[in-house]
This record gives structure tokens, C-alpha cells and sequence, in this order.
């Protein structure tokens, strides 16, 4: 997961008082992320009439460096070329300068600004946004060309920078938090879904549409996220392999179609077969790669589910249990990992199954979050690359 990558600031009208305020502000920011080479890289620079590099995004693995180095900041002067600026900042997006654009971490330019360019900003911008570079922009005072950028924030003078703008910048991290989960995670989820004859056609119907929204909400390709989907009664059957598809259109197809039969429940049969028949490497499941089982039932198991349950966590895969109505939440915390809020989820009826997909995706996302971070890998998401391009 991924945050704003960089800071510009102008210097046209900018007083050392002011410049002060920004680079107090710009401390306030840093202190606030996880600076390190696996996770957050912050790079930094500076323009007025022309740009002036302070740092790439390569140069400091720690928070305290970084914040050492912005304190060795000068203030330097001059006209507005916010143009010409943002041309020179595409260098900082570069993989040669610590930049891992190219392995699926997200992009992002802060820019603060008071007064319009001396040249033109439309065509810089443009190629910025051609290469997915989200721009966040801070206005003091009327300034016309930022309206031209991603994110736009507006205050008359620079004592705001500190509380206002700070509270609003981290509000879209939050949101960039949650497009970086959706679009840049790595796992292979399976949903263990319940078709026992206490369902009952109508309601399969509101679990398909759940798994259809829950699906909908993640980001499906052989290289992402890989899903599969296991239906039990009595016996487990598998409907789709971690690769029978590559994307996601493919699983909601089949999802629309998800037969339904009736029968009995037998939870434990269902984890023993998800482990020794769908997390195999001949069916698509990855090493290395975090492992998630999504169960989905009604009722209280025909079969023991403890020790199932226990081996297939053991086989490092993550449980999420679901139950509806009639199931048992003693037996969805032995299902489930610990910690059982995290993990268990239980709801009163069908259709209250889809209103669920939000919470279980953002708790399922947050925990594959924390795992990642764990095991700092940029290829399997959770980093972040912040440059400061100051004035």
C-alpha cells in the first residue's frame, strides 16, 4: 500500500516566515509515515525559477534521516516555473532514483503553491498523469493553475498548512490506503460456501450476490488476486480453482451460475478438501503468497470442525468465518483465527450477507496488510514512496 509520493512547494511570494511554516508542515507529514526502504521512501526538491534537488527516494531508509535532511533545507527564492518543475520531478519517478513505479507501487506528488506559473502547466501535468502520478496540490491564496492537478486544497495563508491541511492531506492517504488495497495486494482467497438444504434456493441467491460484490471489490488477475470457490453439503466440490480463471470477469460469470443442491453440512469434510485439493500448486495456489479461506454457512456442522479447521490454518491459510441465522458461534470462533473480531462474522439473515462486503473486504485487506508488513516484500504490495519537492 501506497502514499503520496511527493511534496512540491513554489517560492514566488513565499516570505522565510512562510517557507518555515512549509517546512514544518512538511516535518509534521514525515512524521507520520513508516519510513523505510520495504515500505515508505521519501524523496525531496525544491523549485522557484528553476528546480533544485535536495534527495531521491533512494537516498534515506529511515525517518530520522530524512527528517534531518529537511531540516538542512534552504530557502532559496524566486519566480513561480511550476511547469518546468514538474517536466524536471518526473526524473524522481524513475527506477534508476528509488522510484518502484514500475512493480505496481502507487505514485504521488504533493505540490504546494501561492501563485501562478511564469509557464505552462498543462502539458507537464498531462505527463504526469500519464504515468498514473497522482497529484495533490495546496493552494495559498487564488492560485488558478493547480486546478489543473488531482487534488486540490484551498487556504488564504500558510498558518492553516499545519492543521487544516494536514487533517485533509491524511484523509486521502486513507483514501489512497484503500485504492492501494483494492488495486495492488497479492493473495489466493477461496470462499467455502454452504449449500445445504436449510438455504433454500431464494437465499443461495443473496449468497451468490454476495460473492459477486465481495469478488467485485478485489483486484483479480493470475498476478494479483487469485480466487476460488469450494460449495459442501454432505461432500466438497470444487466450482473454481485458484486457476481456472485469469481474471475477474471470468469468476463473476461463474458466480452468477453457482448451482445449487441441497444436502447436508459437513463444514469439517469442506476444510480438509480446500486444503488437500484447492491450496496445491497444481491448482493455483502460490508460495510465498498469502493464503485466505472465506467460510459461509448457516448451520451447525454435521461433522467435527476443530481439527480441520486447525490443520488447514496450520497449512498457513487464513480463516474467515460467516455464519447466517442458525450458525453456531462457538463453532465459527474454532473455524475462524484468532482474534474471533477480526475474523468472525455473523449476521441474522441473507440479506444482510451483501451489506457485510464492505467490512469483511476492508478487515480482510487490513490483515493481509499487517501480514505483508511482516515480511516486507514490494512485489507483494504495502510500500510507499513519498518525494518532497520543496521551495
Amino acid at each position: 500500500m501506497t502514499y503520496p509520493k511527493f511534496s512540491m512547494w513554489t517560492i514566488s511570494s513565499i516570505t522565510p516566515e512562510n517557507y518555515t511554516i512549509m517546512l514544518n508542515f512538511t516535518k509534521e507529514l514525515v512524521k507520520t509515515l513508516d519510513v523505510r526502504k520495504d515500505f515508505i521512501r521519501v524523496g525531496c526538491a525544491q523549485f522557484a525559477s528553476a528546480p533544485h534537488h535536495e534527495f531521491y527516494l533512494s537516498d534515506y531508509t529511515e525517518k530520522k534521516d530524512v527528517m534531518s535532511r529537511i531540516d538542512r533545507l534552504s530557502y532559496i527564492g524566486g519566480n513561480t516555473y511550476l511547469g518546468e518543475a514538474l517536466k524536471h520531478i518526473k526524473d524522481y519517478f524513475d527506477a534508476s532514483h528509488g522510484s518502484r513505479r514500475s512493480v505496481g507501487i502507487p505514485q504521488n506528488l504533493v505540490l504546494i503553491s501561492d501563485g501562478d506559473s511564469h509557464d505552462d502547466v498543462e502539458e507537464a501535468a498531462d505527463s504526469l498523469r500519464a504515468l498514473g502520478i497522482v497529484v495533490f496540490a495546496i493552494a495559498v491564496g487564488d492560485v488558478h493553475d493547480l486546478q489543473l492537478l488531482r487534488f486540490v486544497y484551498n487556504t488564504d495563508n500558510y498558518q492553516f498548512l499545519k492543521g487544516f491541511l494536514l487533517n485533509n492531506f491524511v484523509l486521502h492517504c486513507n483514501w489512497l490506503l484503500k485504492m492501494y488495497c483494492k488495486g495492488a495486494n497479492v493473495a489466493d482467497i477461496v470462499f467455502i460456501v454452504d449449500e445445504s438444504g436449510s438455504i433454500r434456493t431464494e437465499n443461495f441467491q443473496l449468497v451468490r450476490s454476495f460473492l459477486h460484490s465481495t469478488v467485485s471489490s478485489l483486484n483479480v488477475s493470475l498476478t494479483r488476486v487469485r480466487v476460488g470457490i469450494v460449495s459442501y453439503n454432505t461432500e466438497a466440490r470444487a466450482h473454481v480453482y485458484l486457476n481456472t480463471f485469469k481474471d475477474k470477469a471470468g469468476v463473476l460469470q461463474y458466480i452468477n451460475i453457482l448451482p445449487y443442491n441441497g444436502g447436508g453440512t459437513n463444514t469439517g469434510a469442506a476444510l480438509n478438501f480446500t486444503r488437500d485439493k484447492i491450496f496445491t500448486e497444481k491448482r493455483g495456489s502460490r508460495k510465498g503468497i498469502q493464503k485466505v479461506a472465506v467460510v459461509i454457512t448457516d448451520g451447525k456442522s454435521q461433522d467435527p470442525v476443530t481439527e480441520a479447521a486447525s490443520s488447514l490454518r496450520r497449512a498457513g491459510v487464513t480463516i474467515y468465518a460467516v455464519g447466517v441465522k442458525d450458525a453456531t458461534e462457538s463453532e465459527l470462533k474454532d473455524i475462524a483465527n484468532h482474534p474471533p473480531e477480526k475474523h468472525v462474522f455473523i449476521v441474522d439473515s441473507f440479506a444482510k450477507l451483501k451489506p457485510l462486503t464492505q467490512t469483511l473486504q476492508k478487515i480482510m485487506c487490513k490483515n493481509i496488510i499487517d501480514e505483508a508488513i511482516k515480511k516486507p516484500d514490494i512485489k507483494k504490495g504495502l510500500s510507499f514512496d513519498y518525494c518532497v519537492y520543496g521551495c
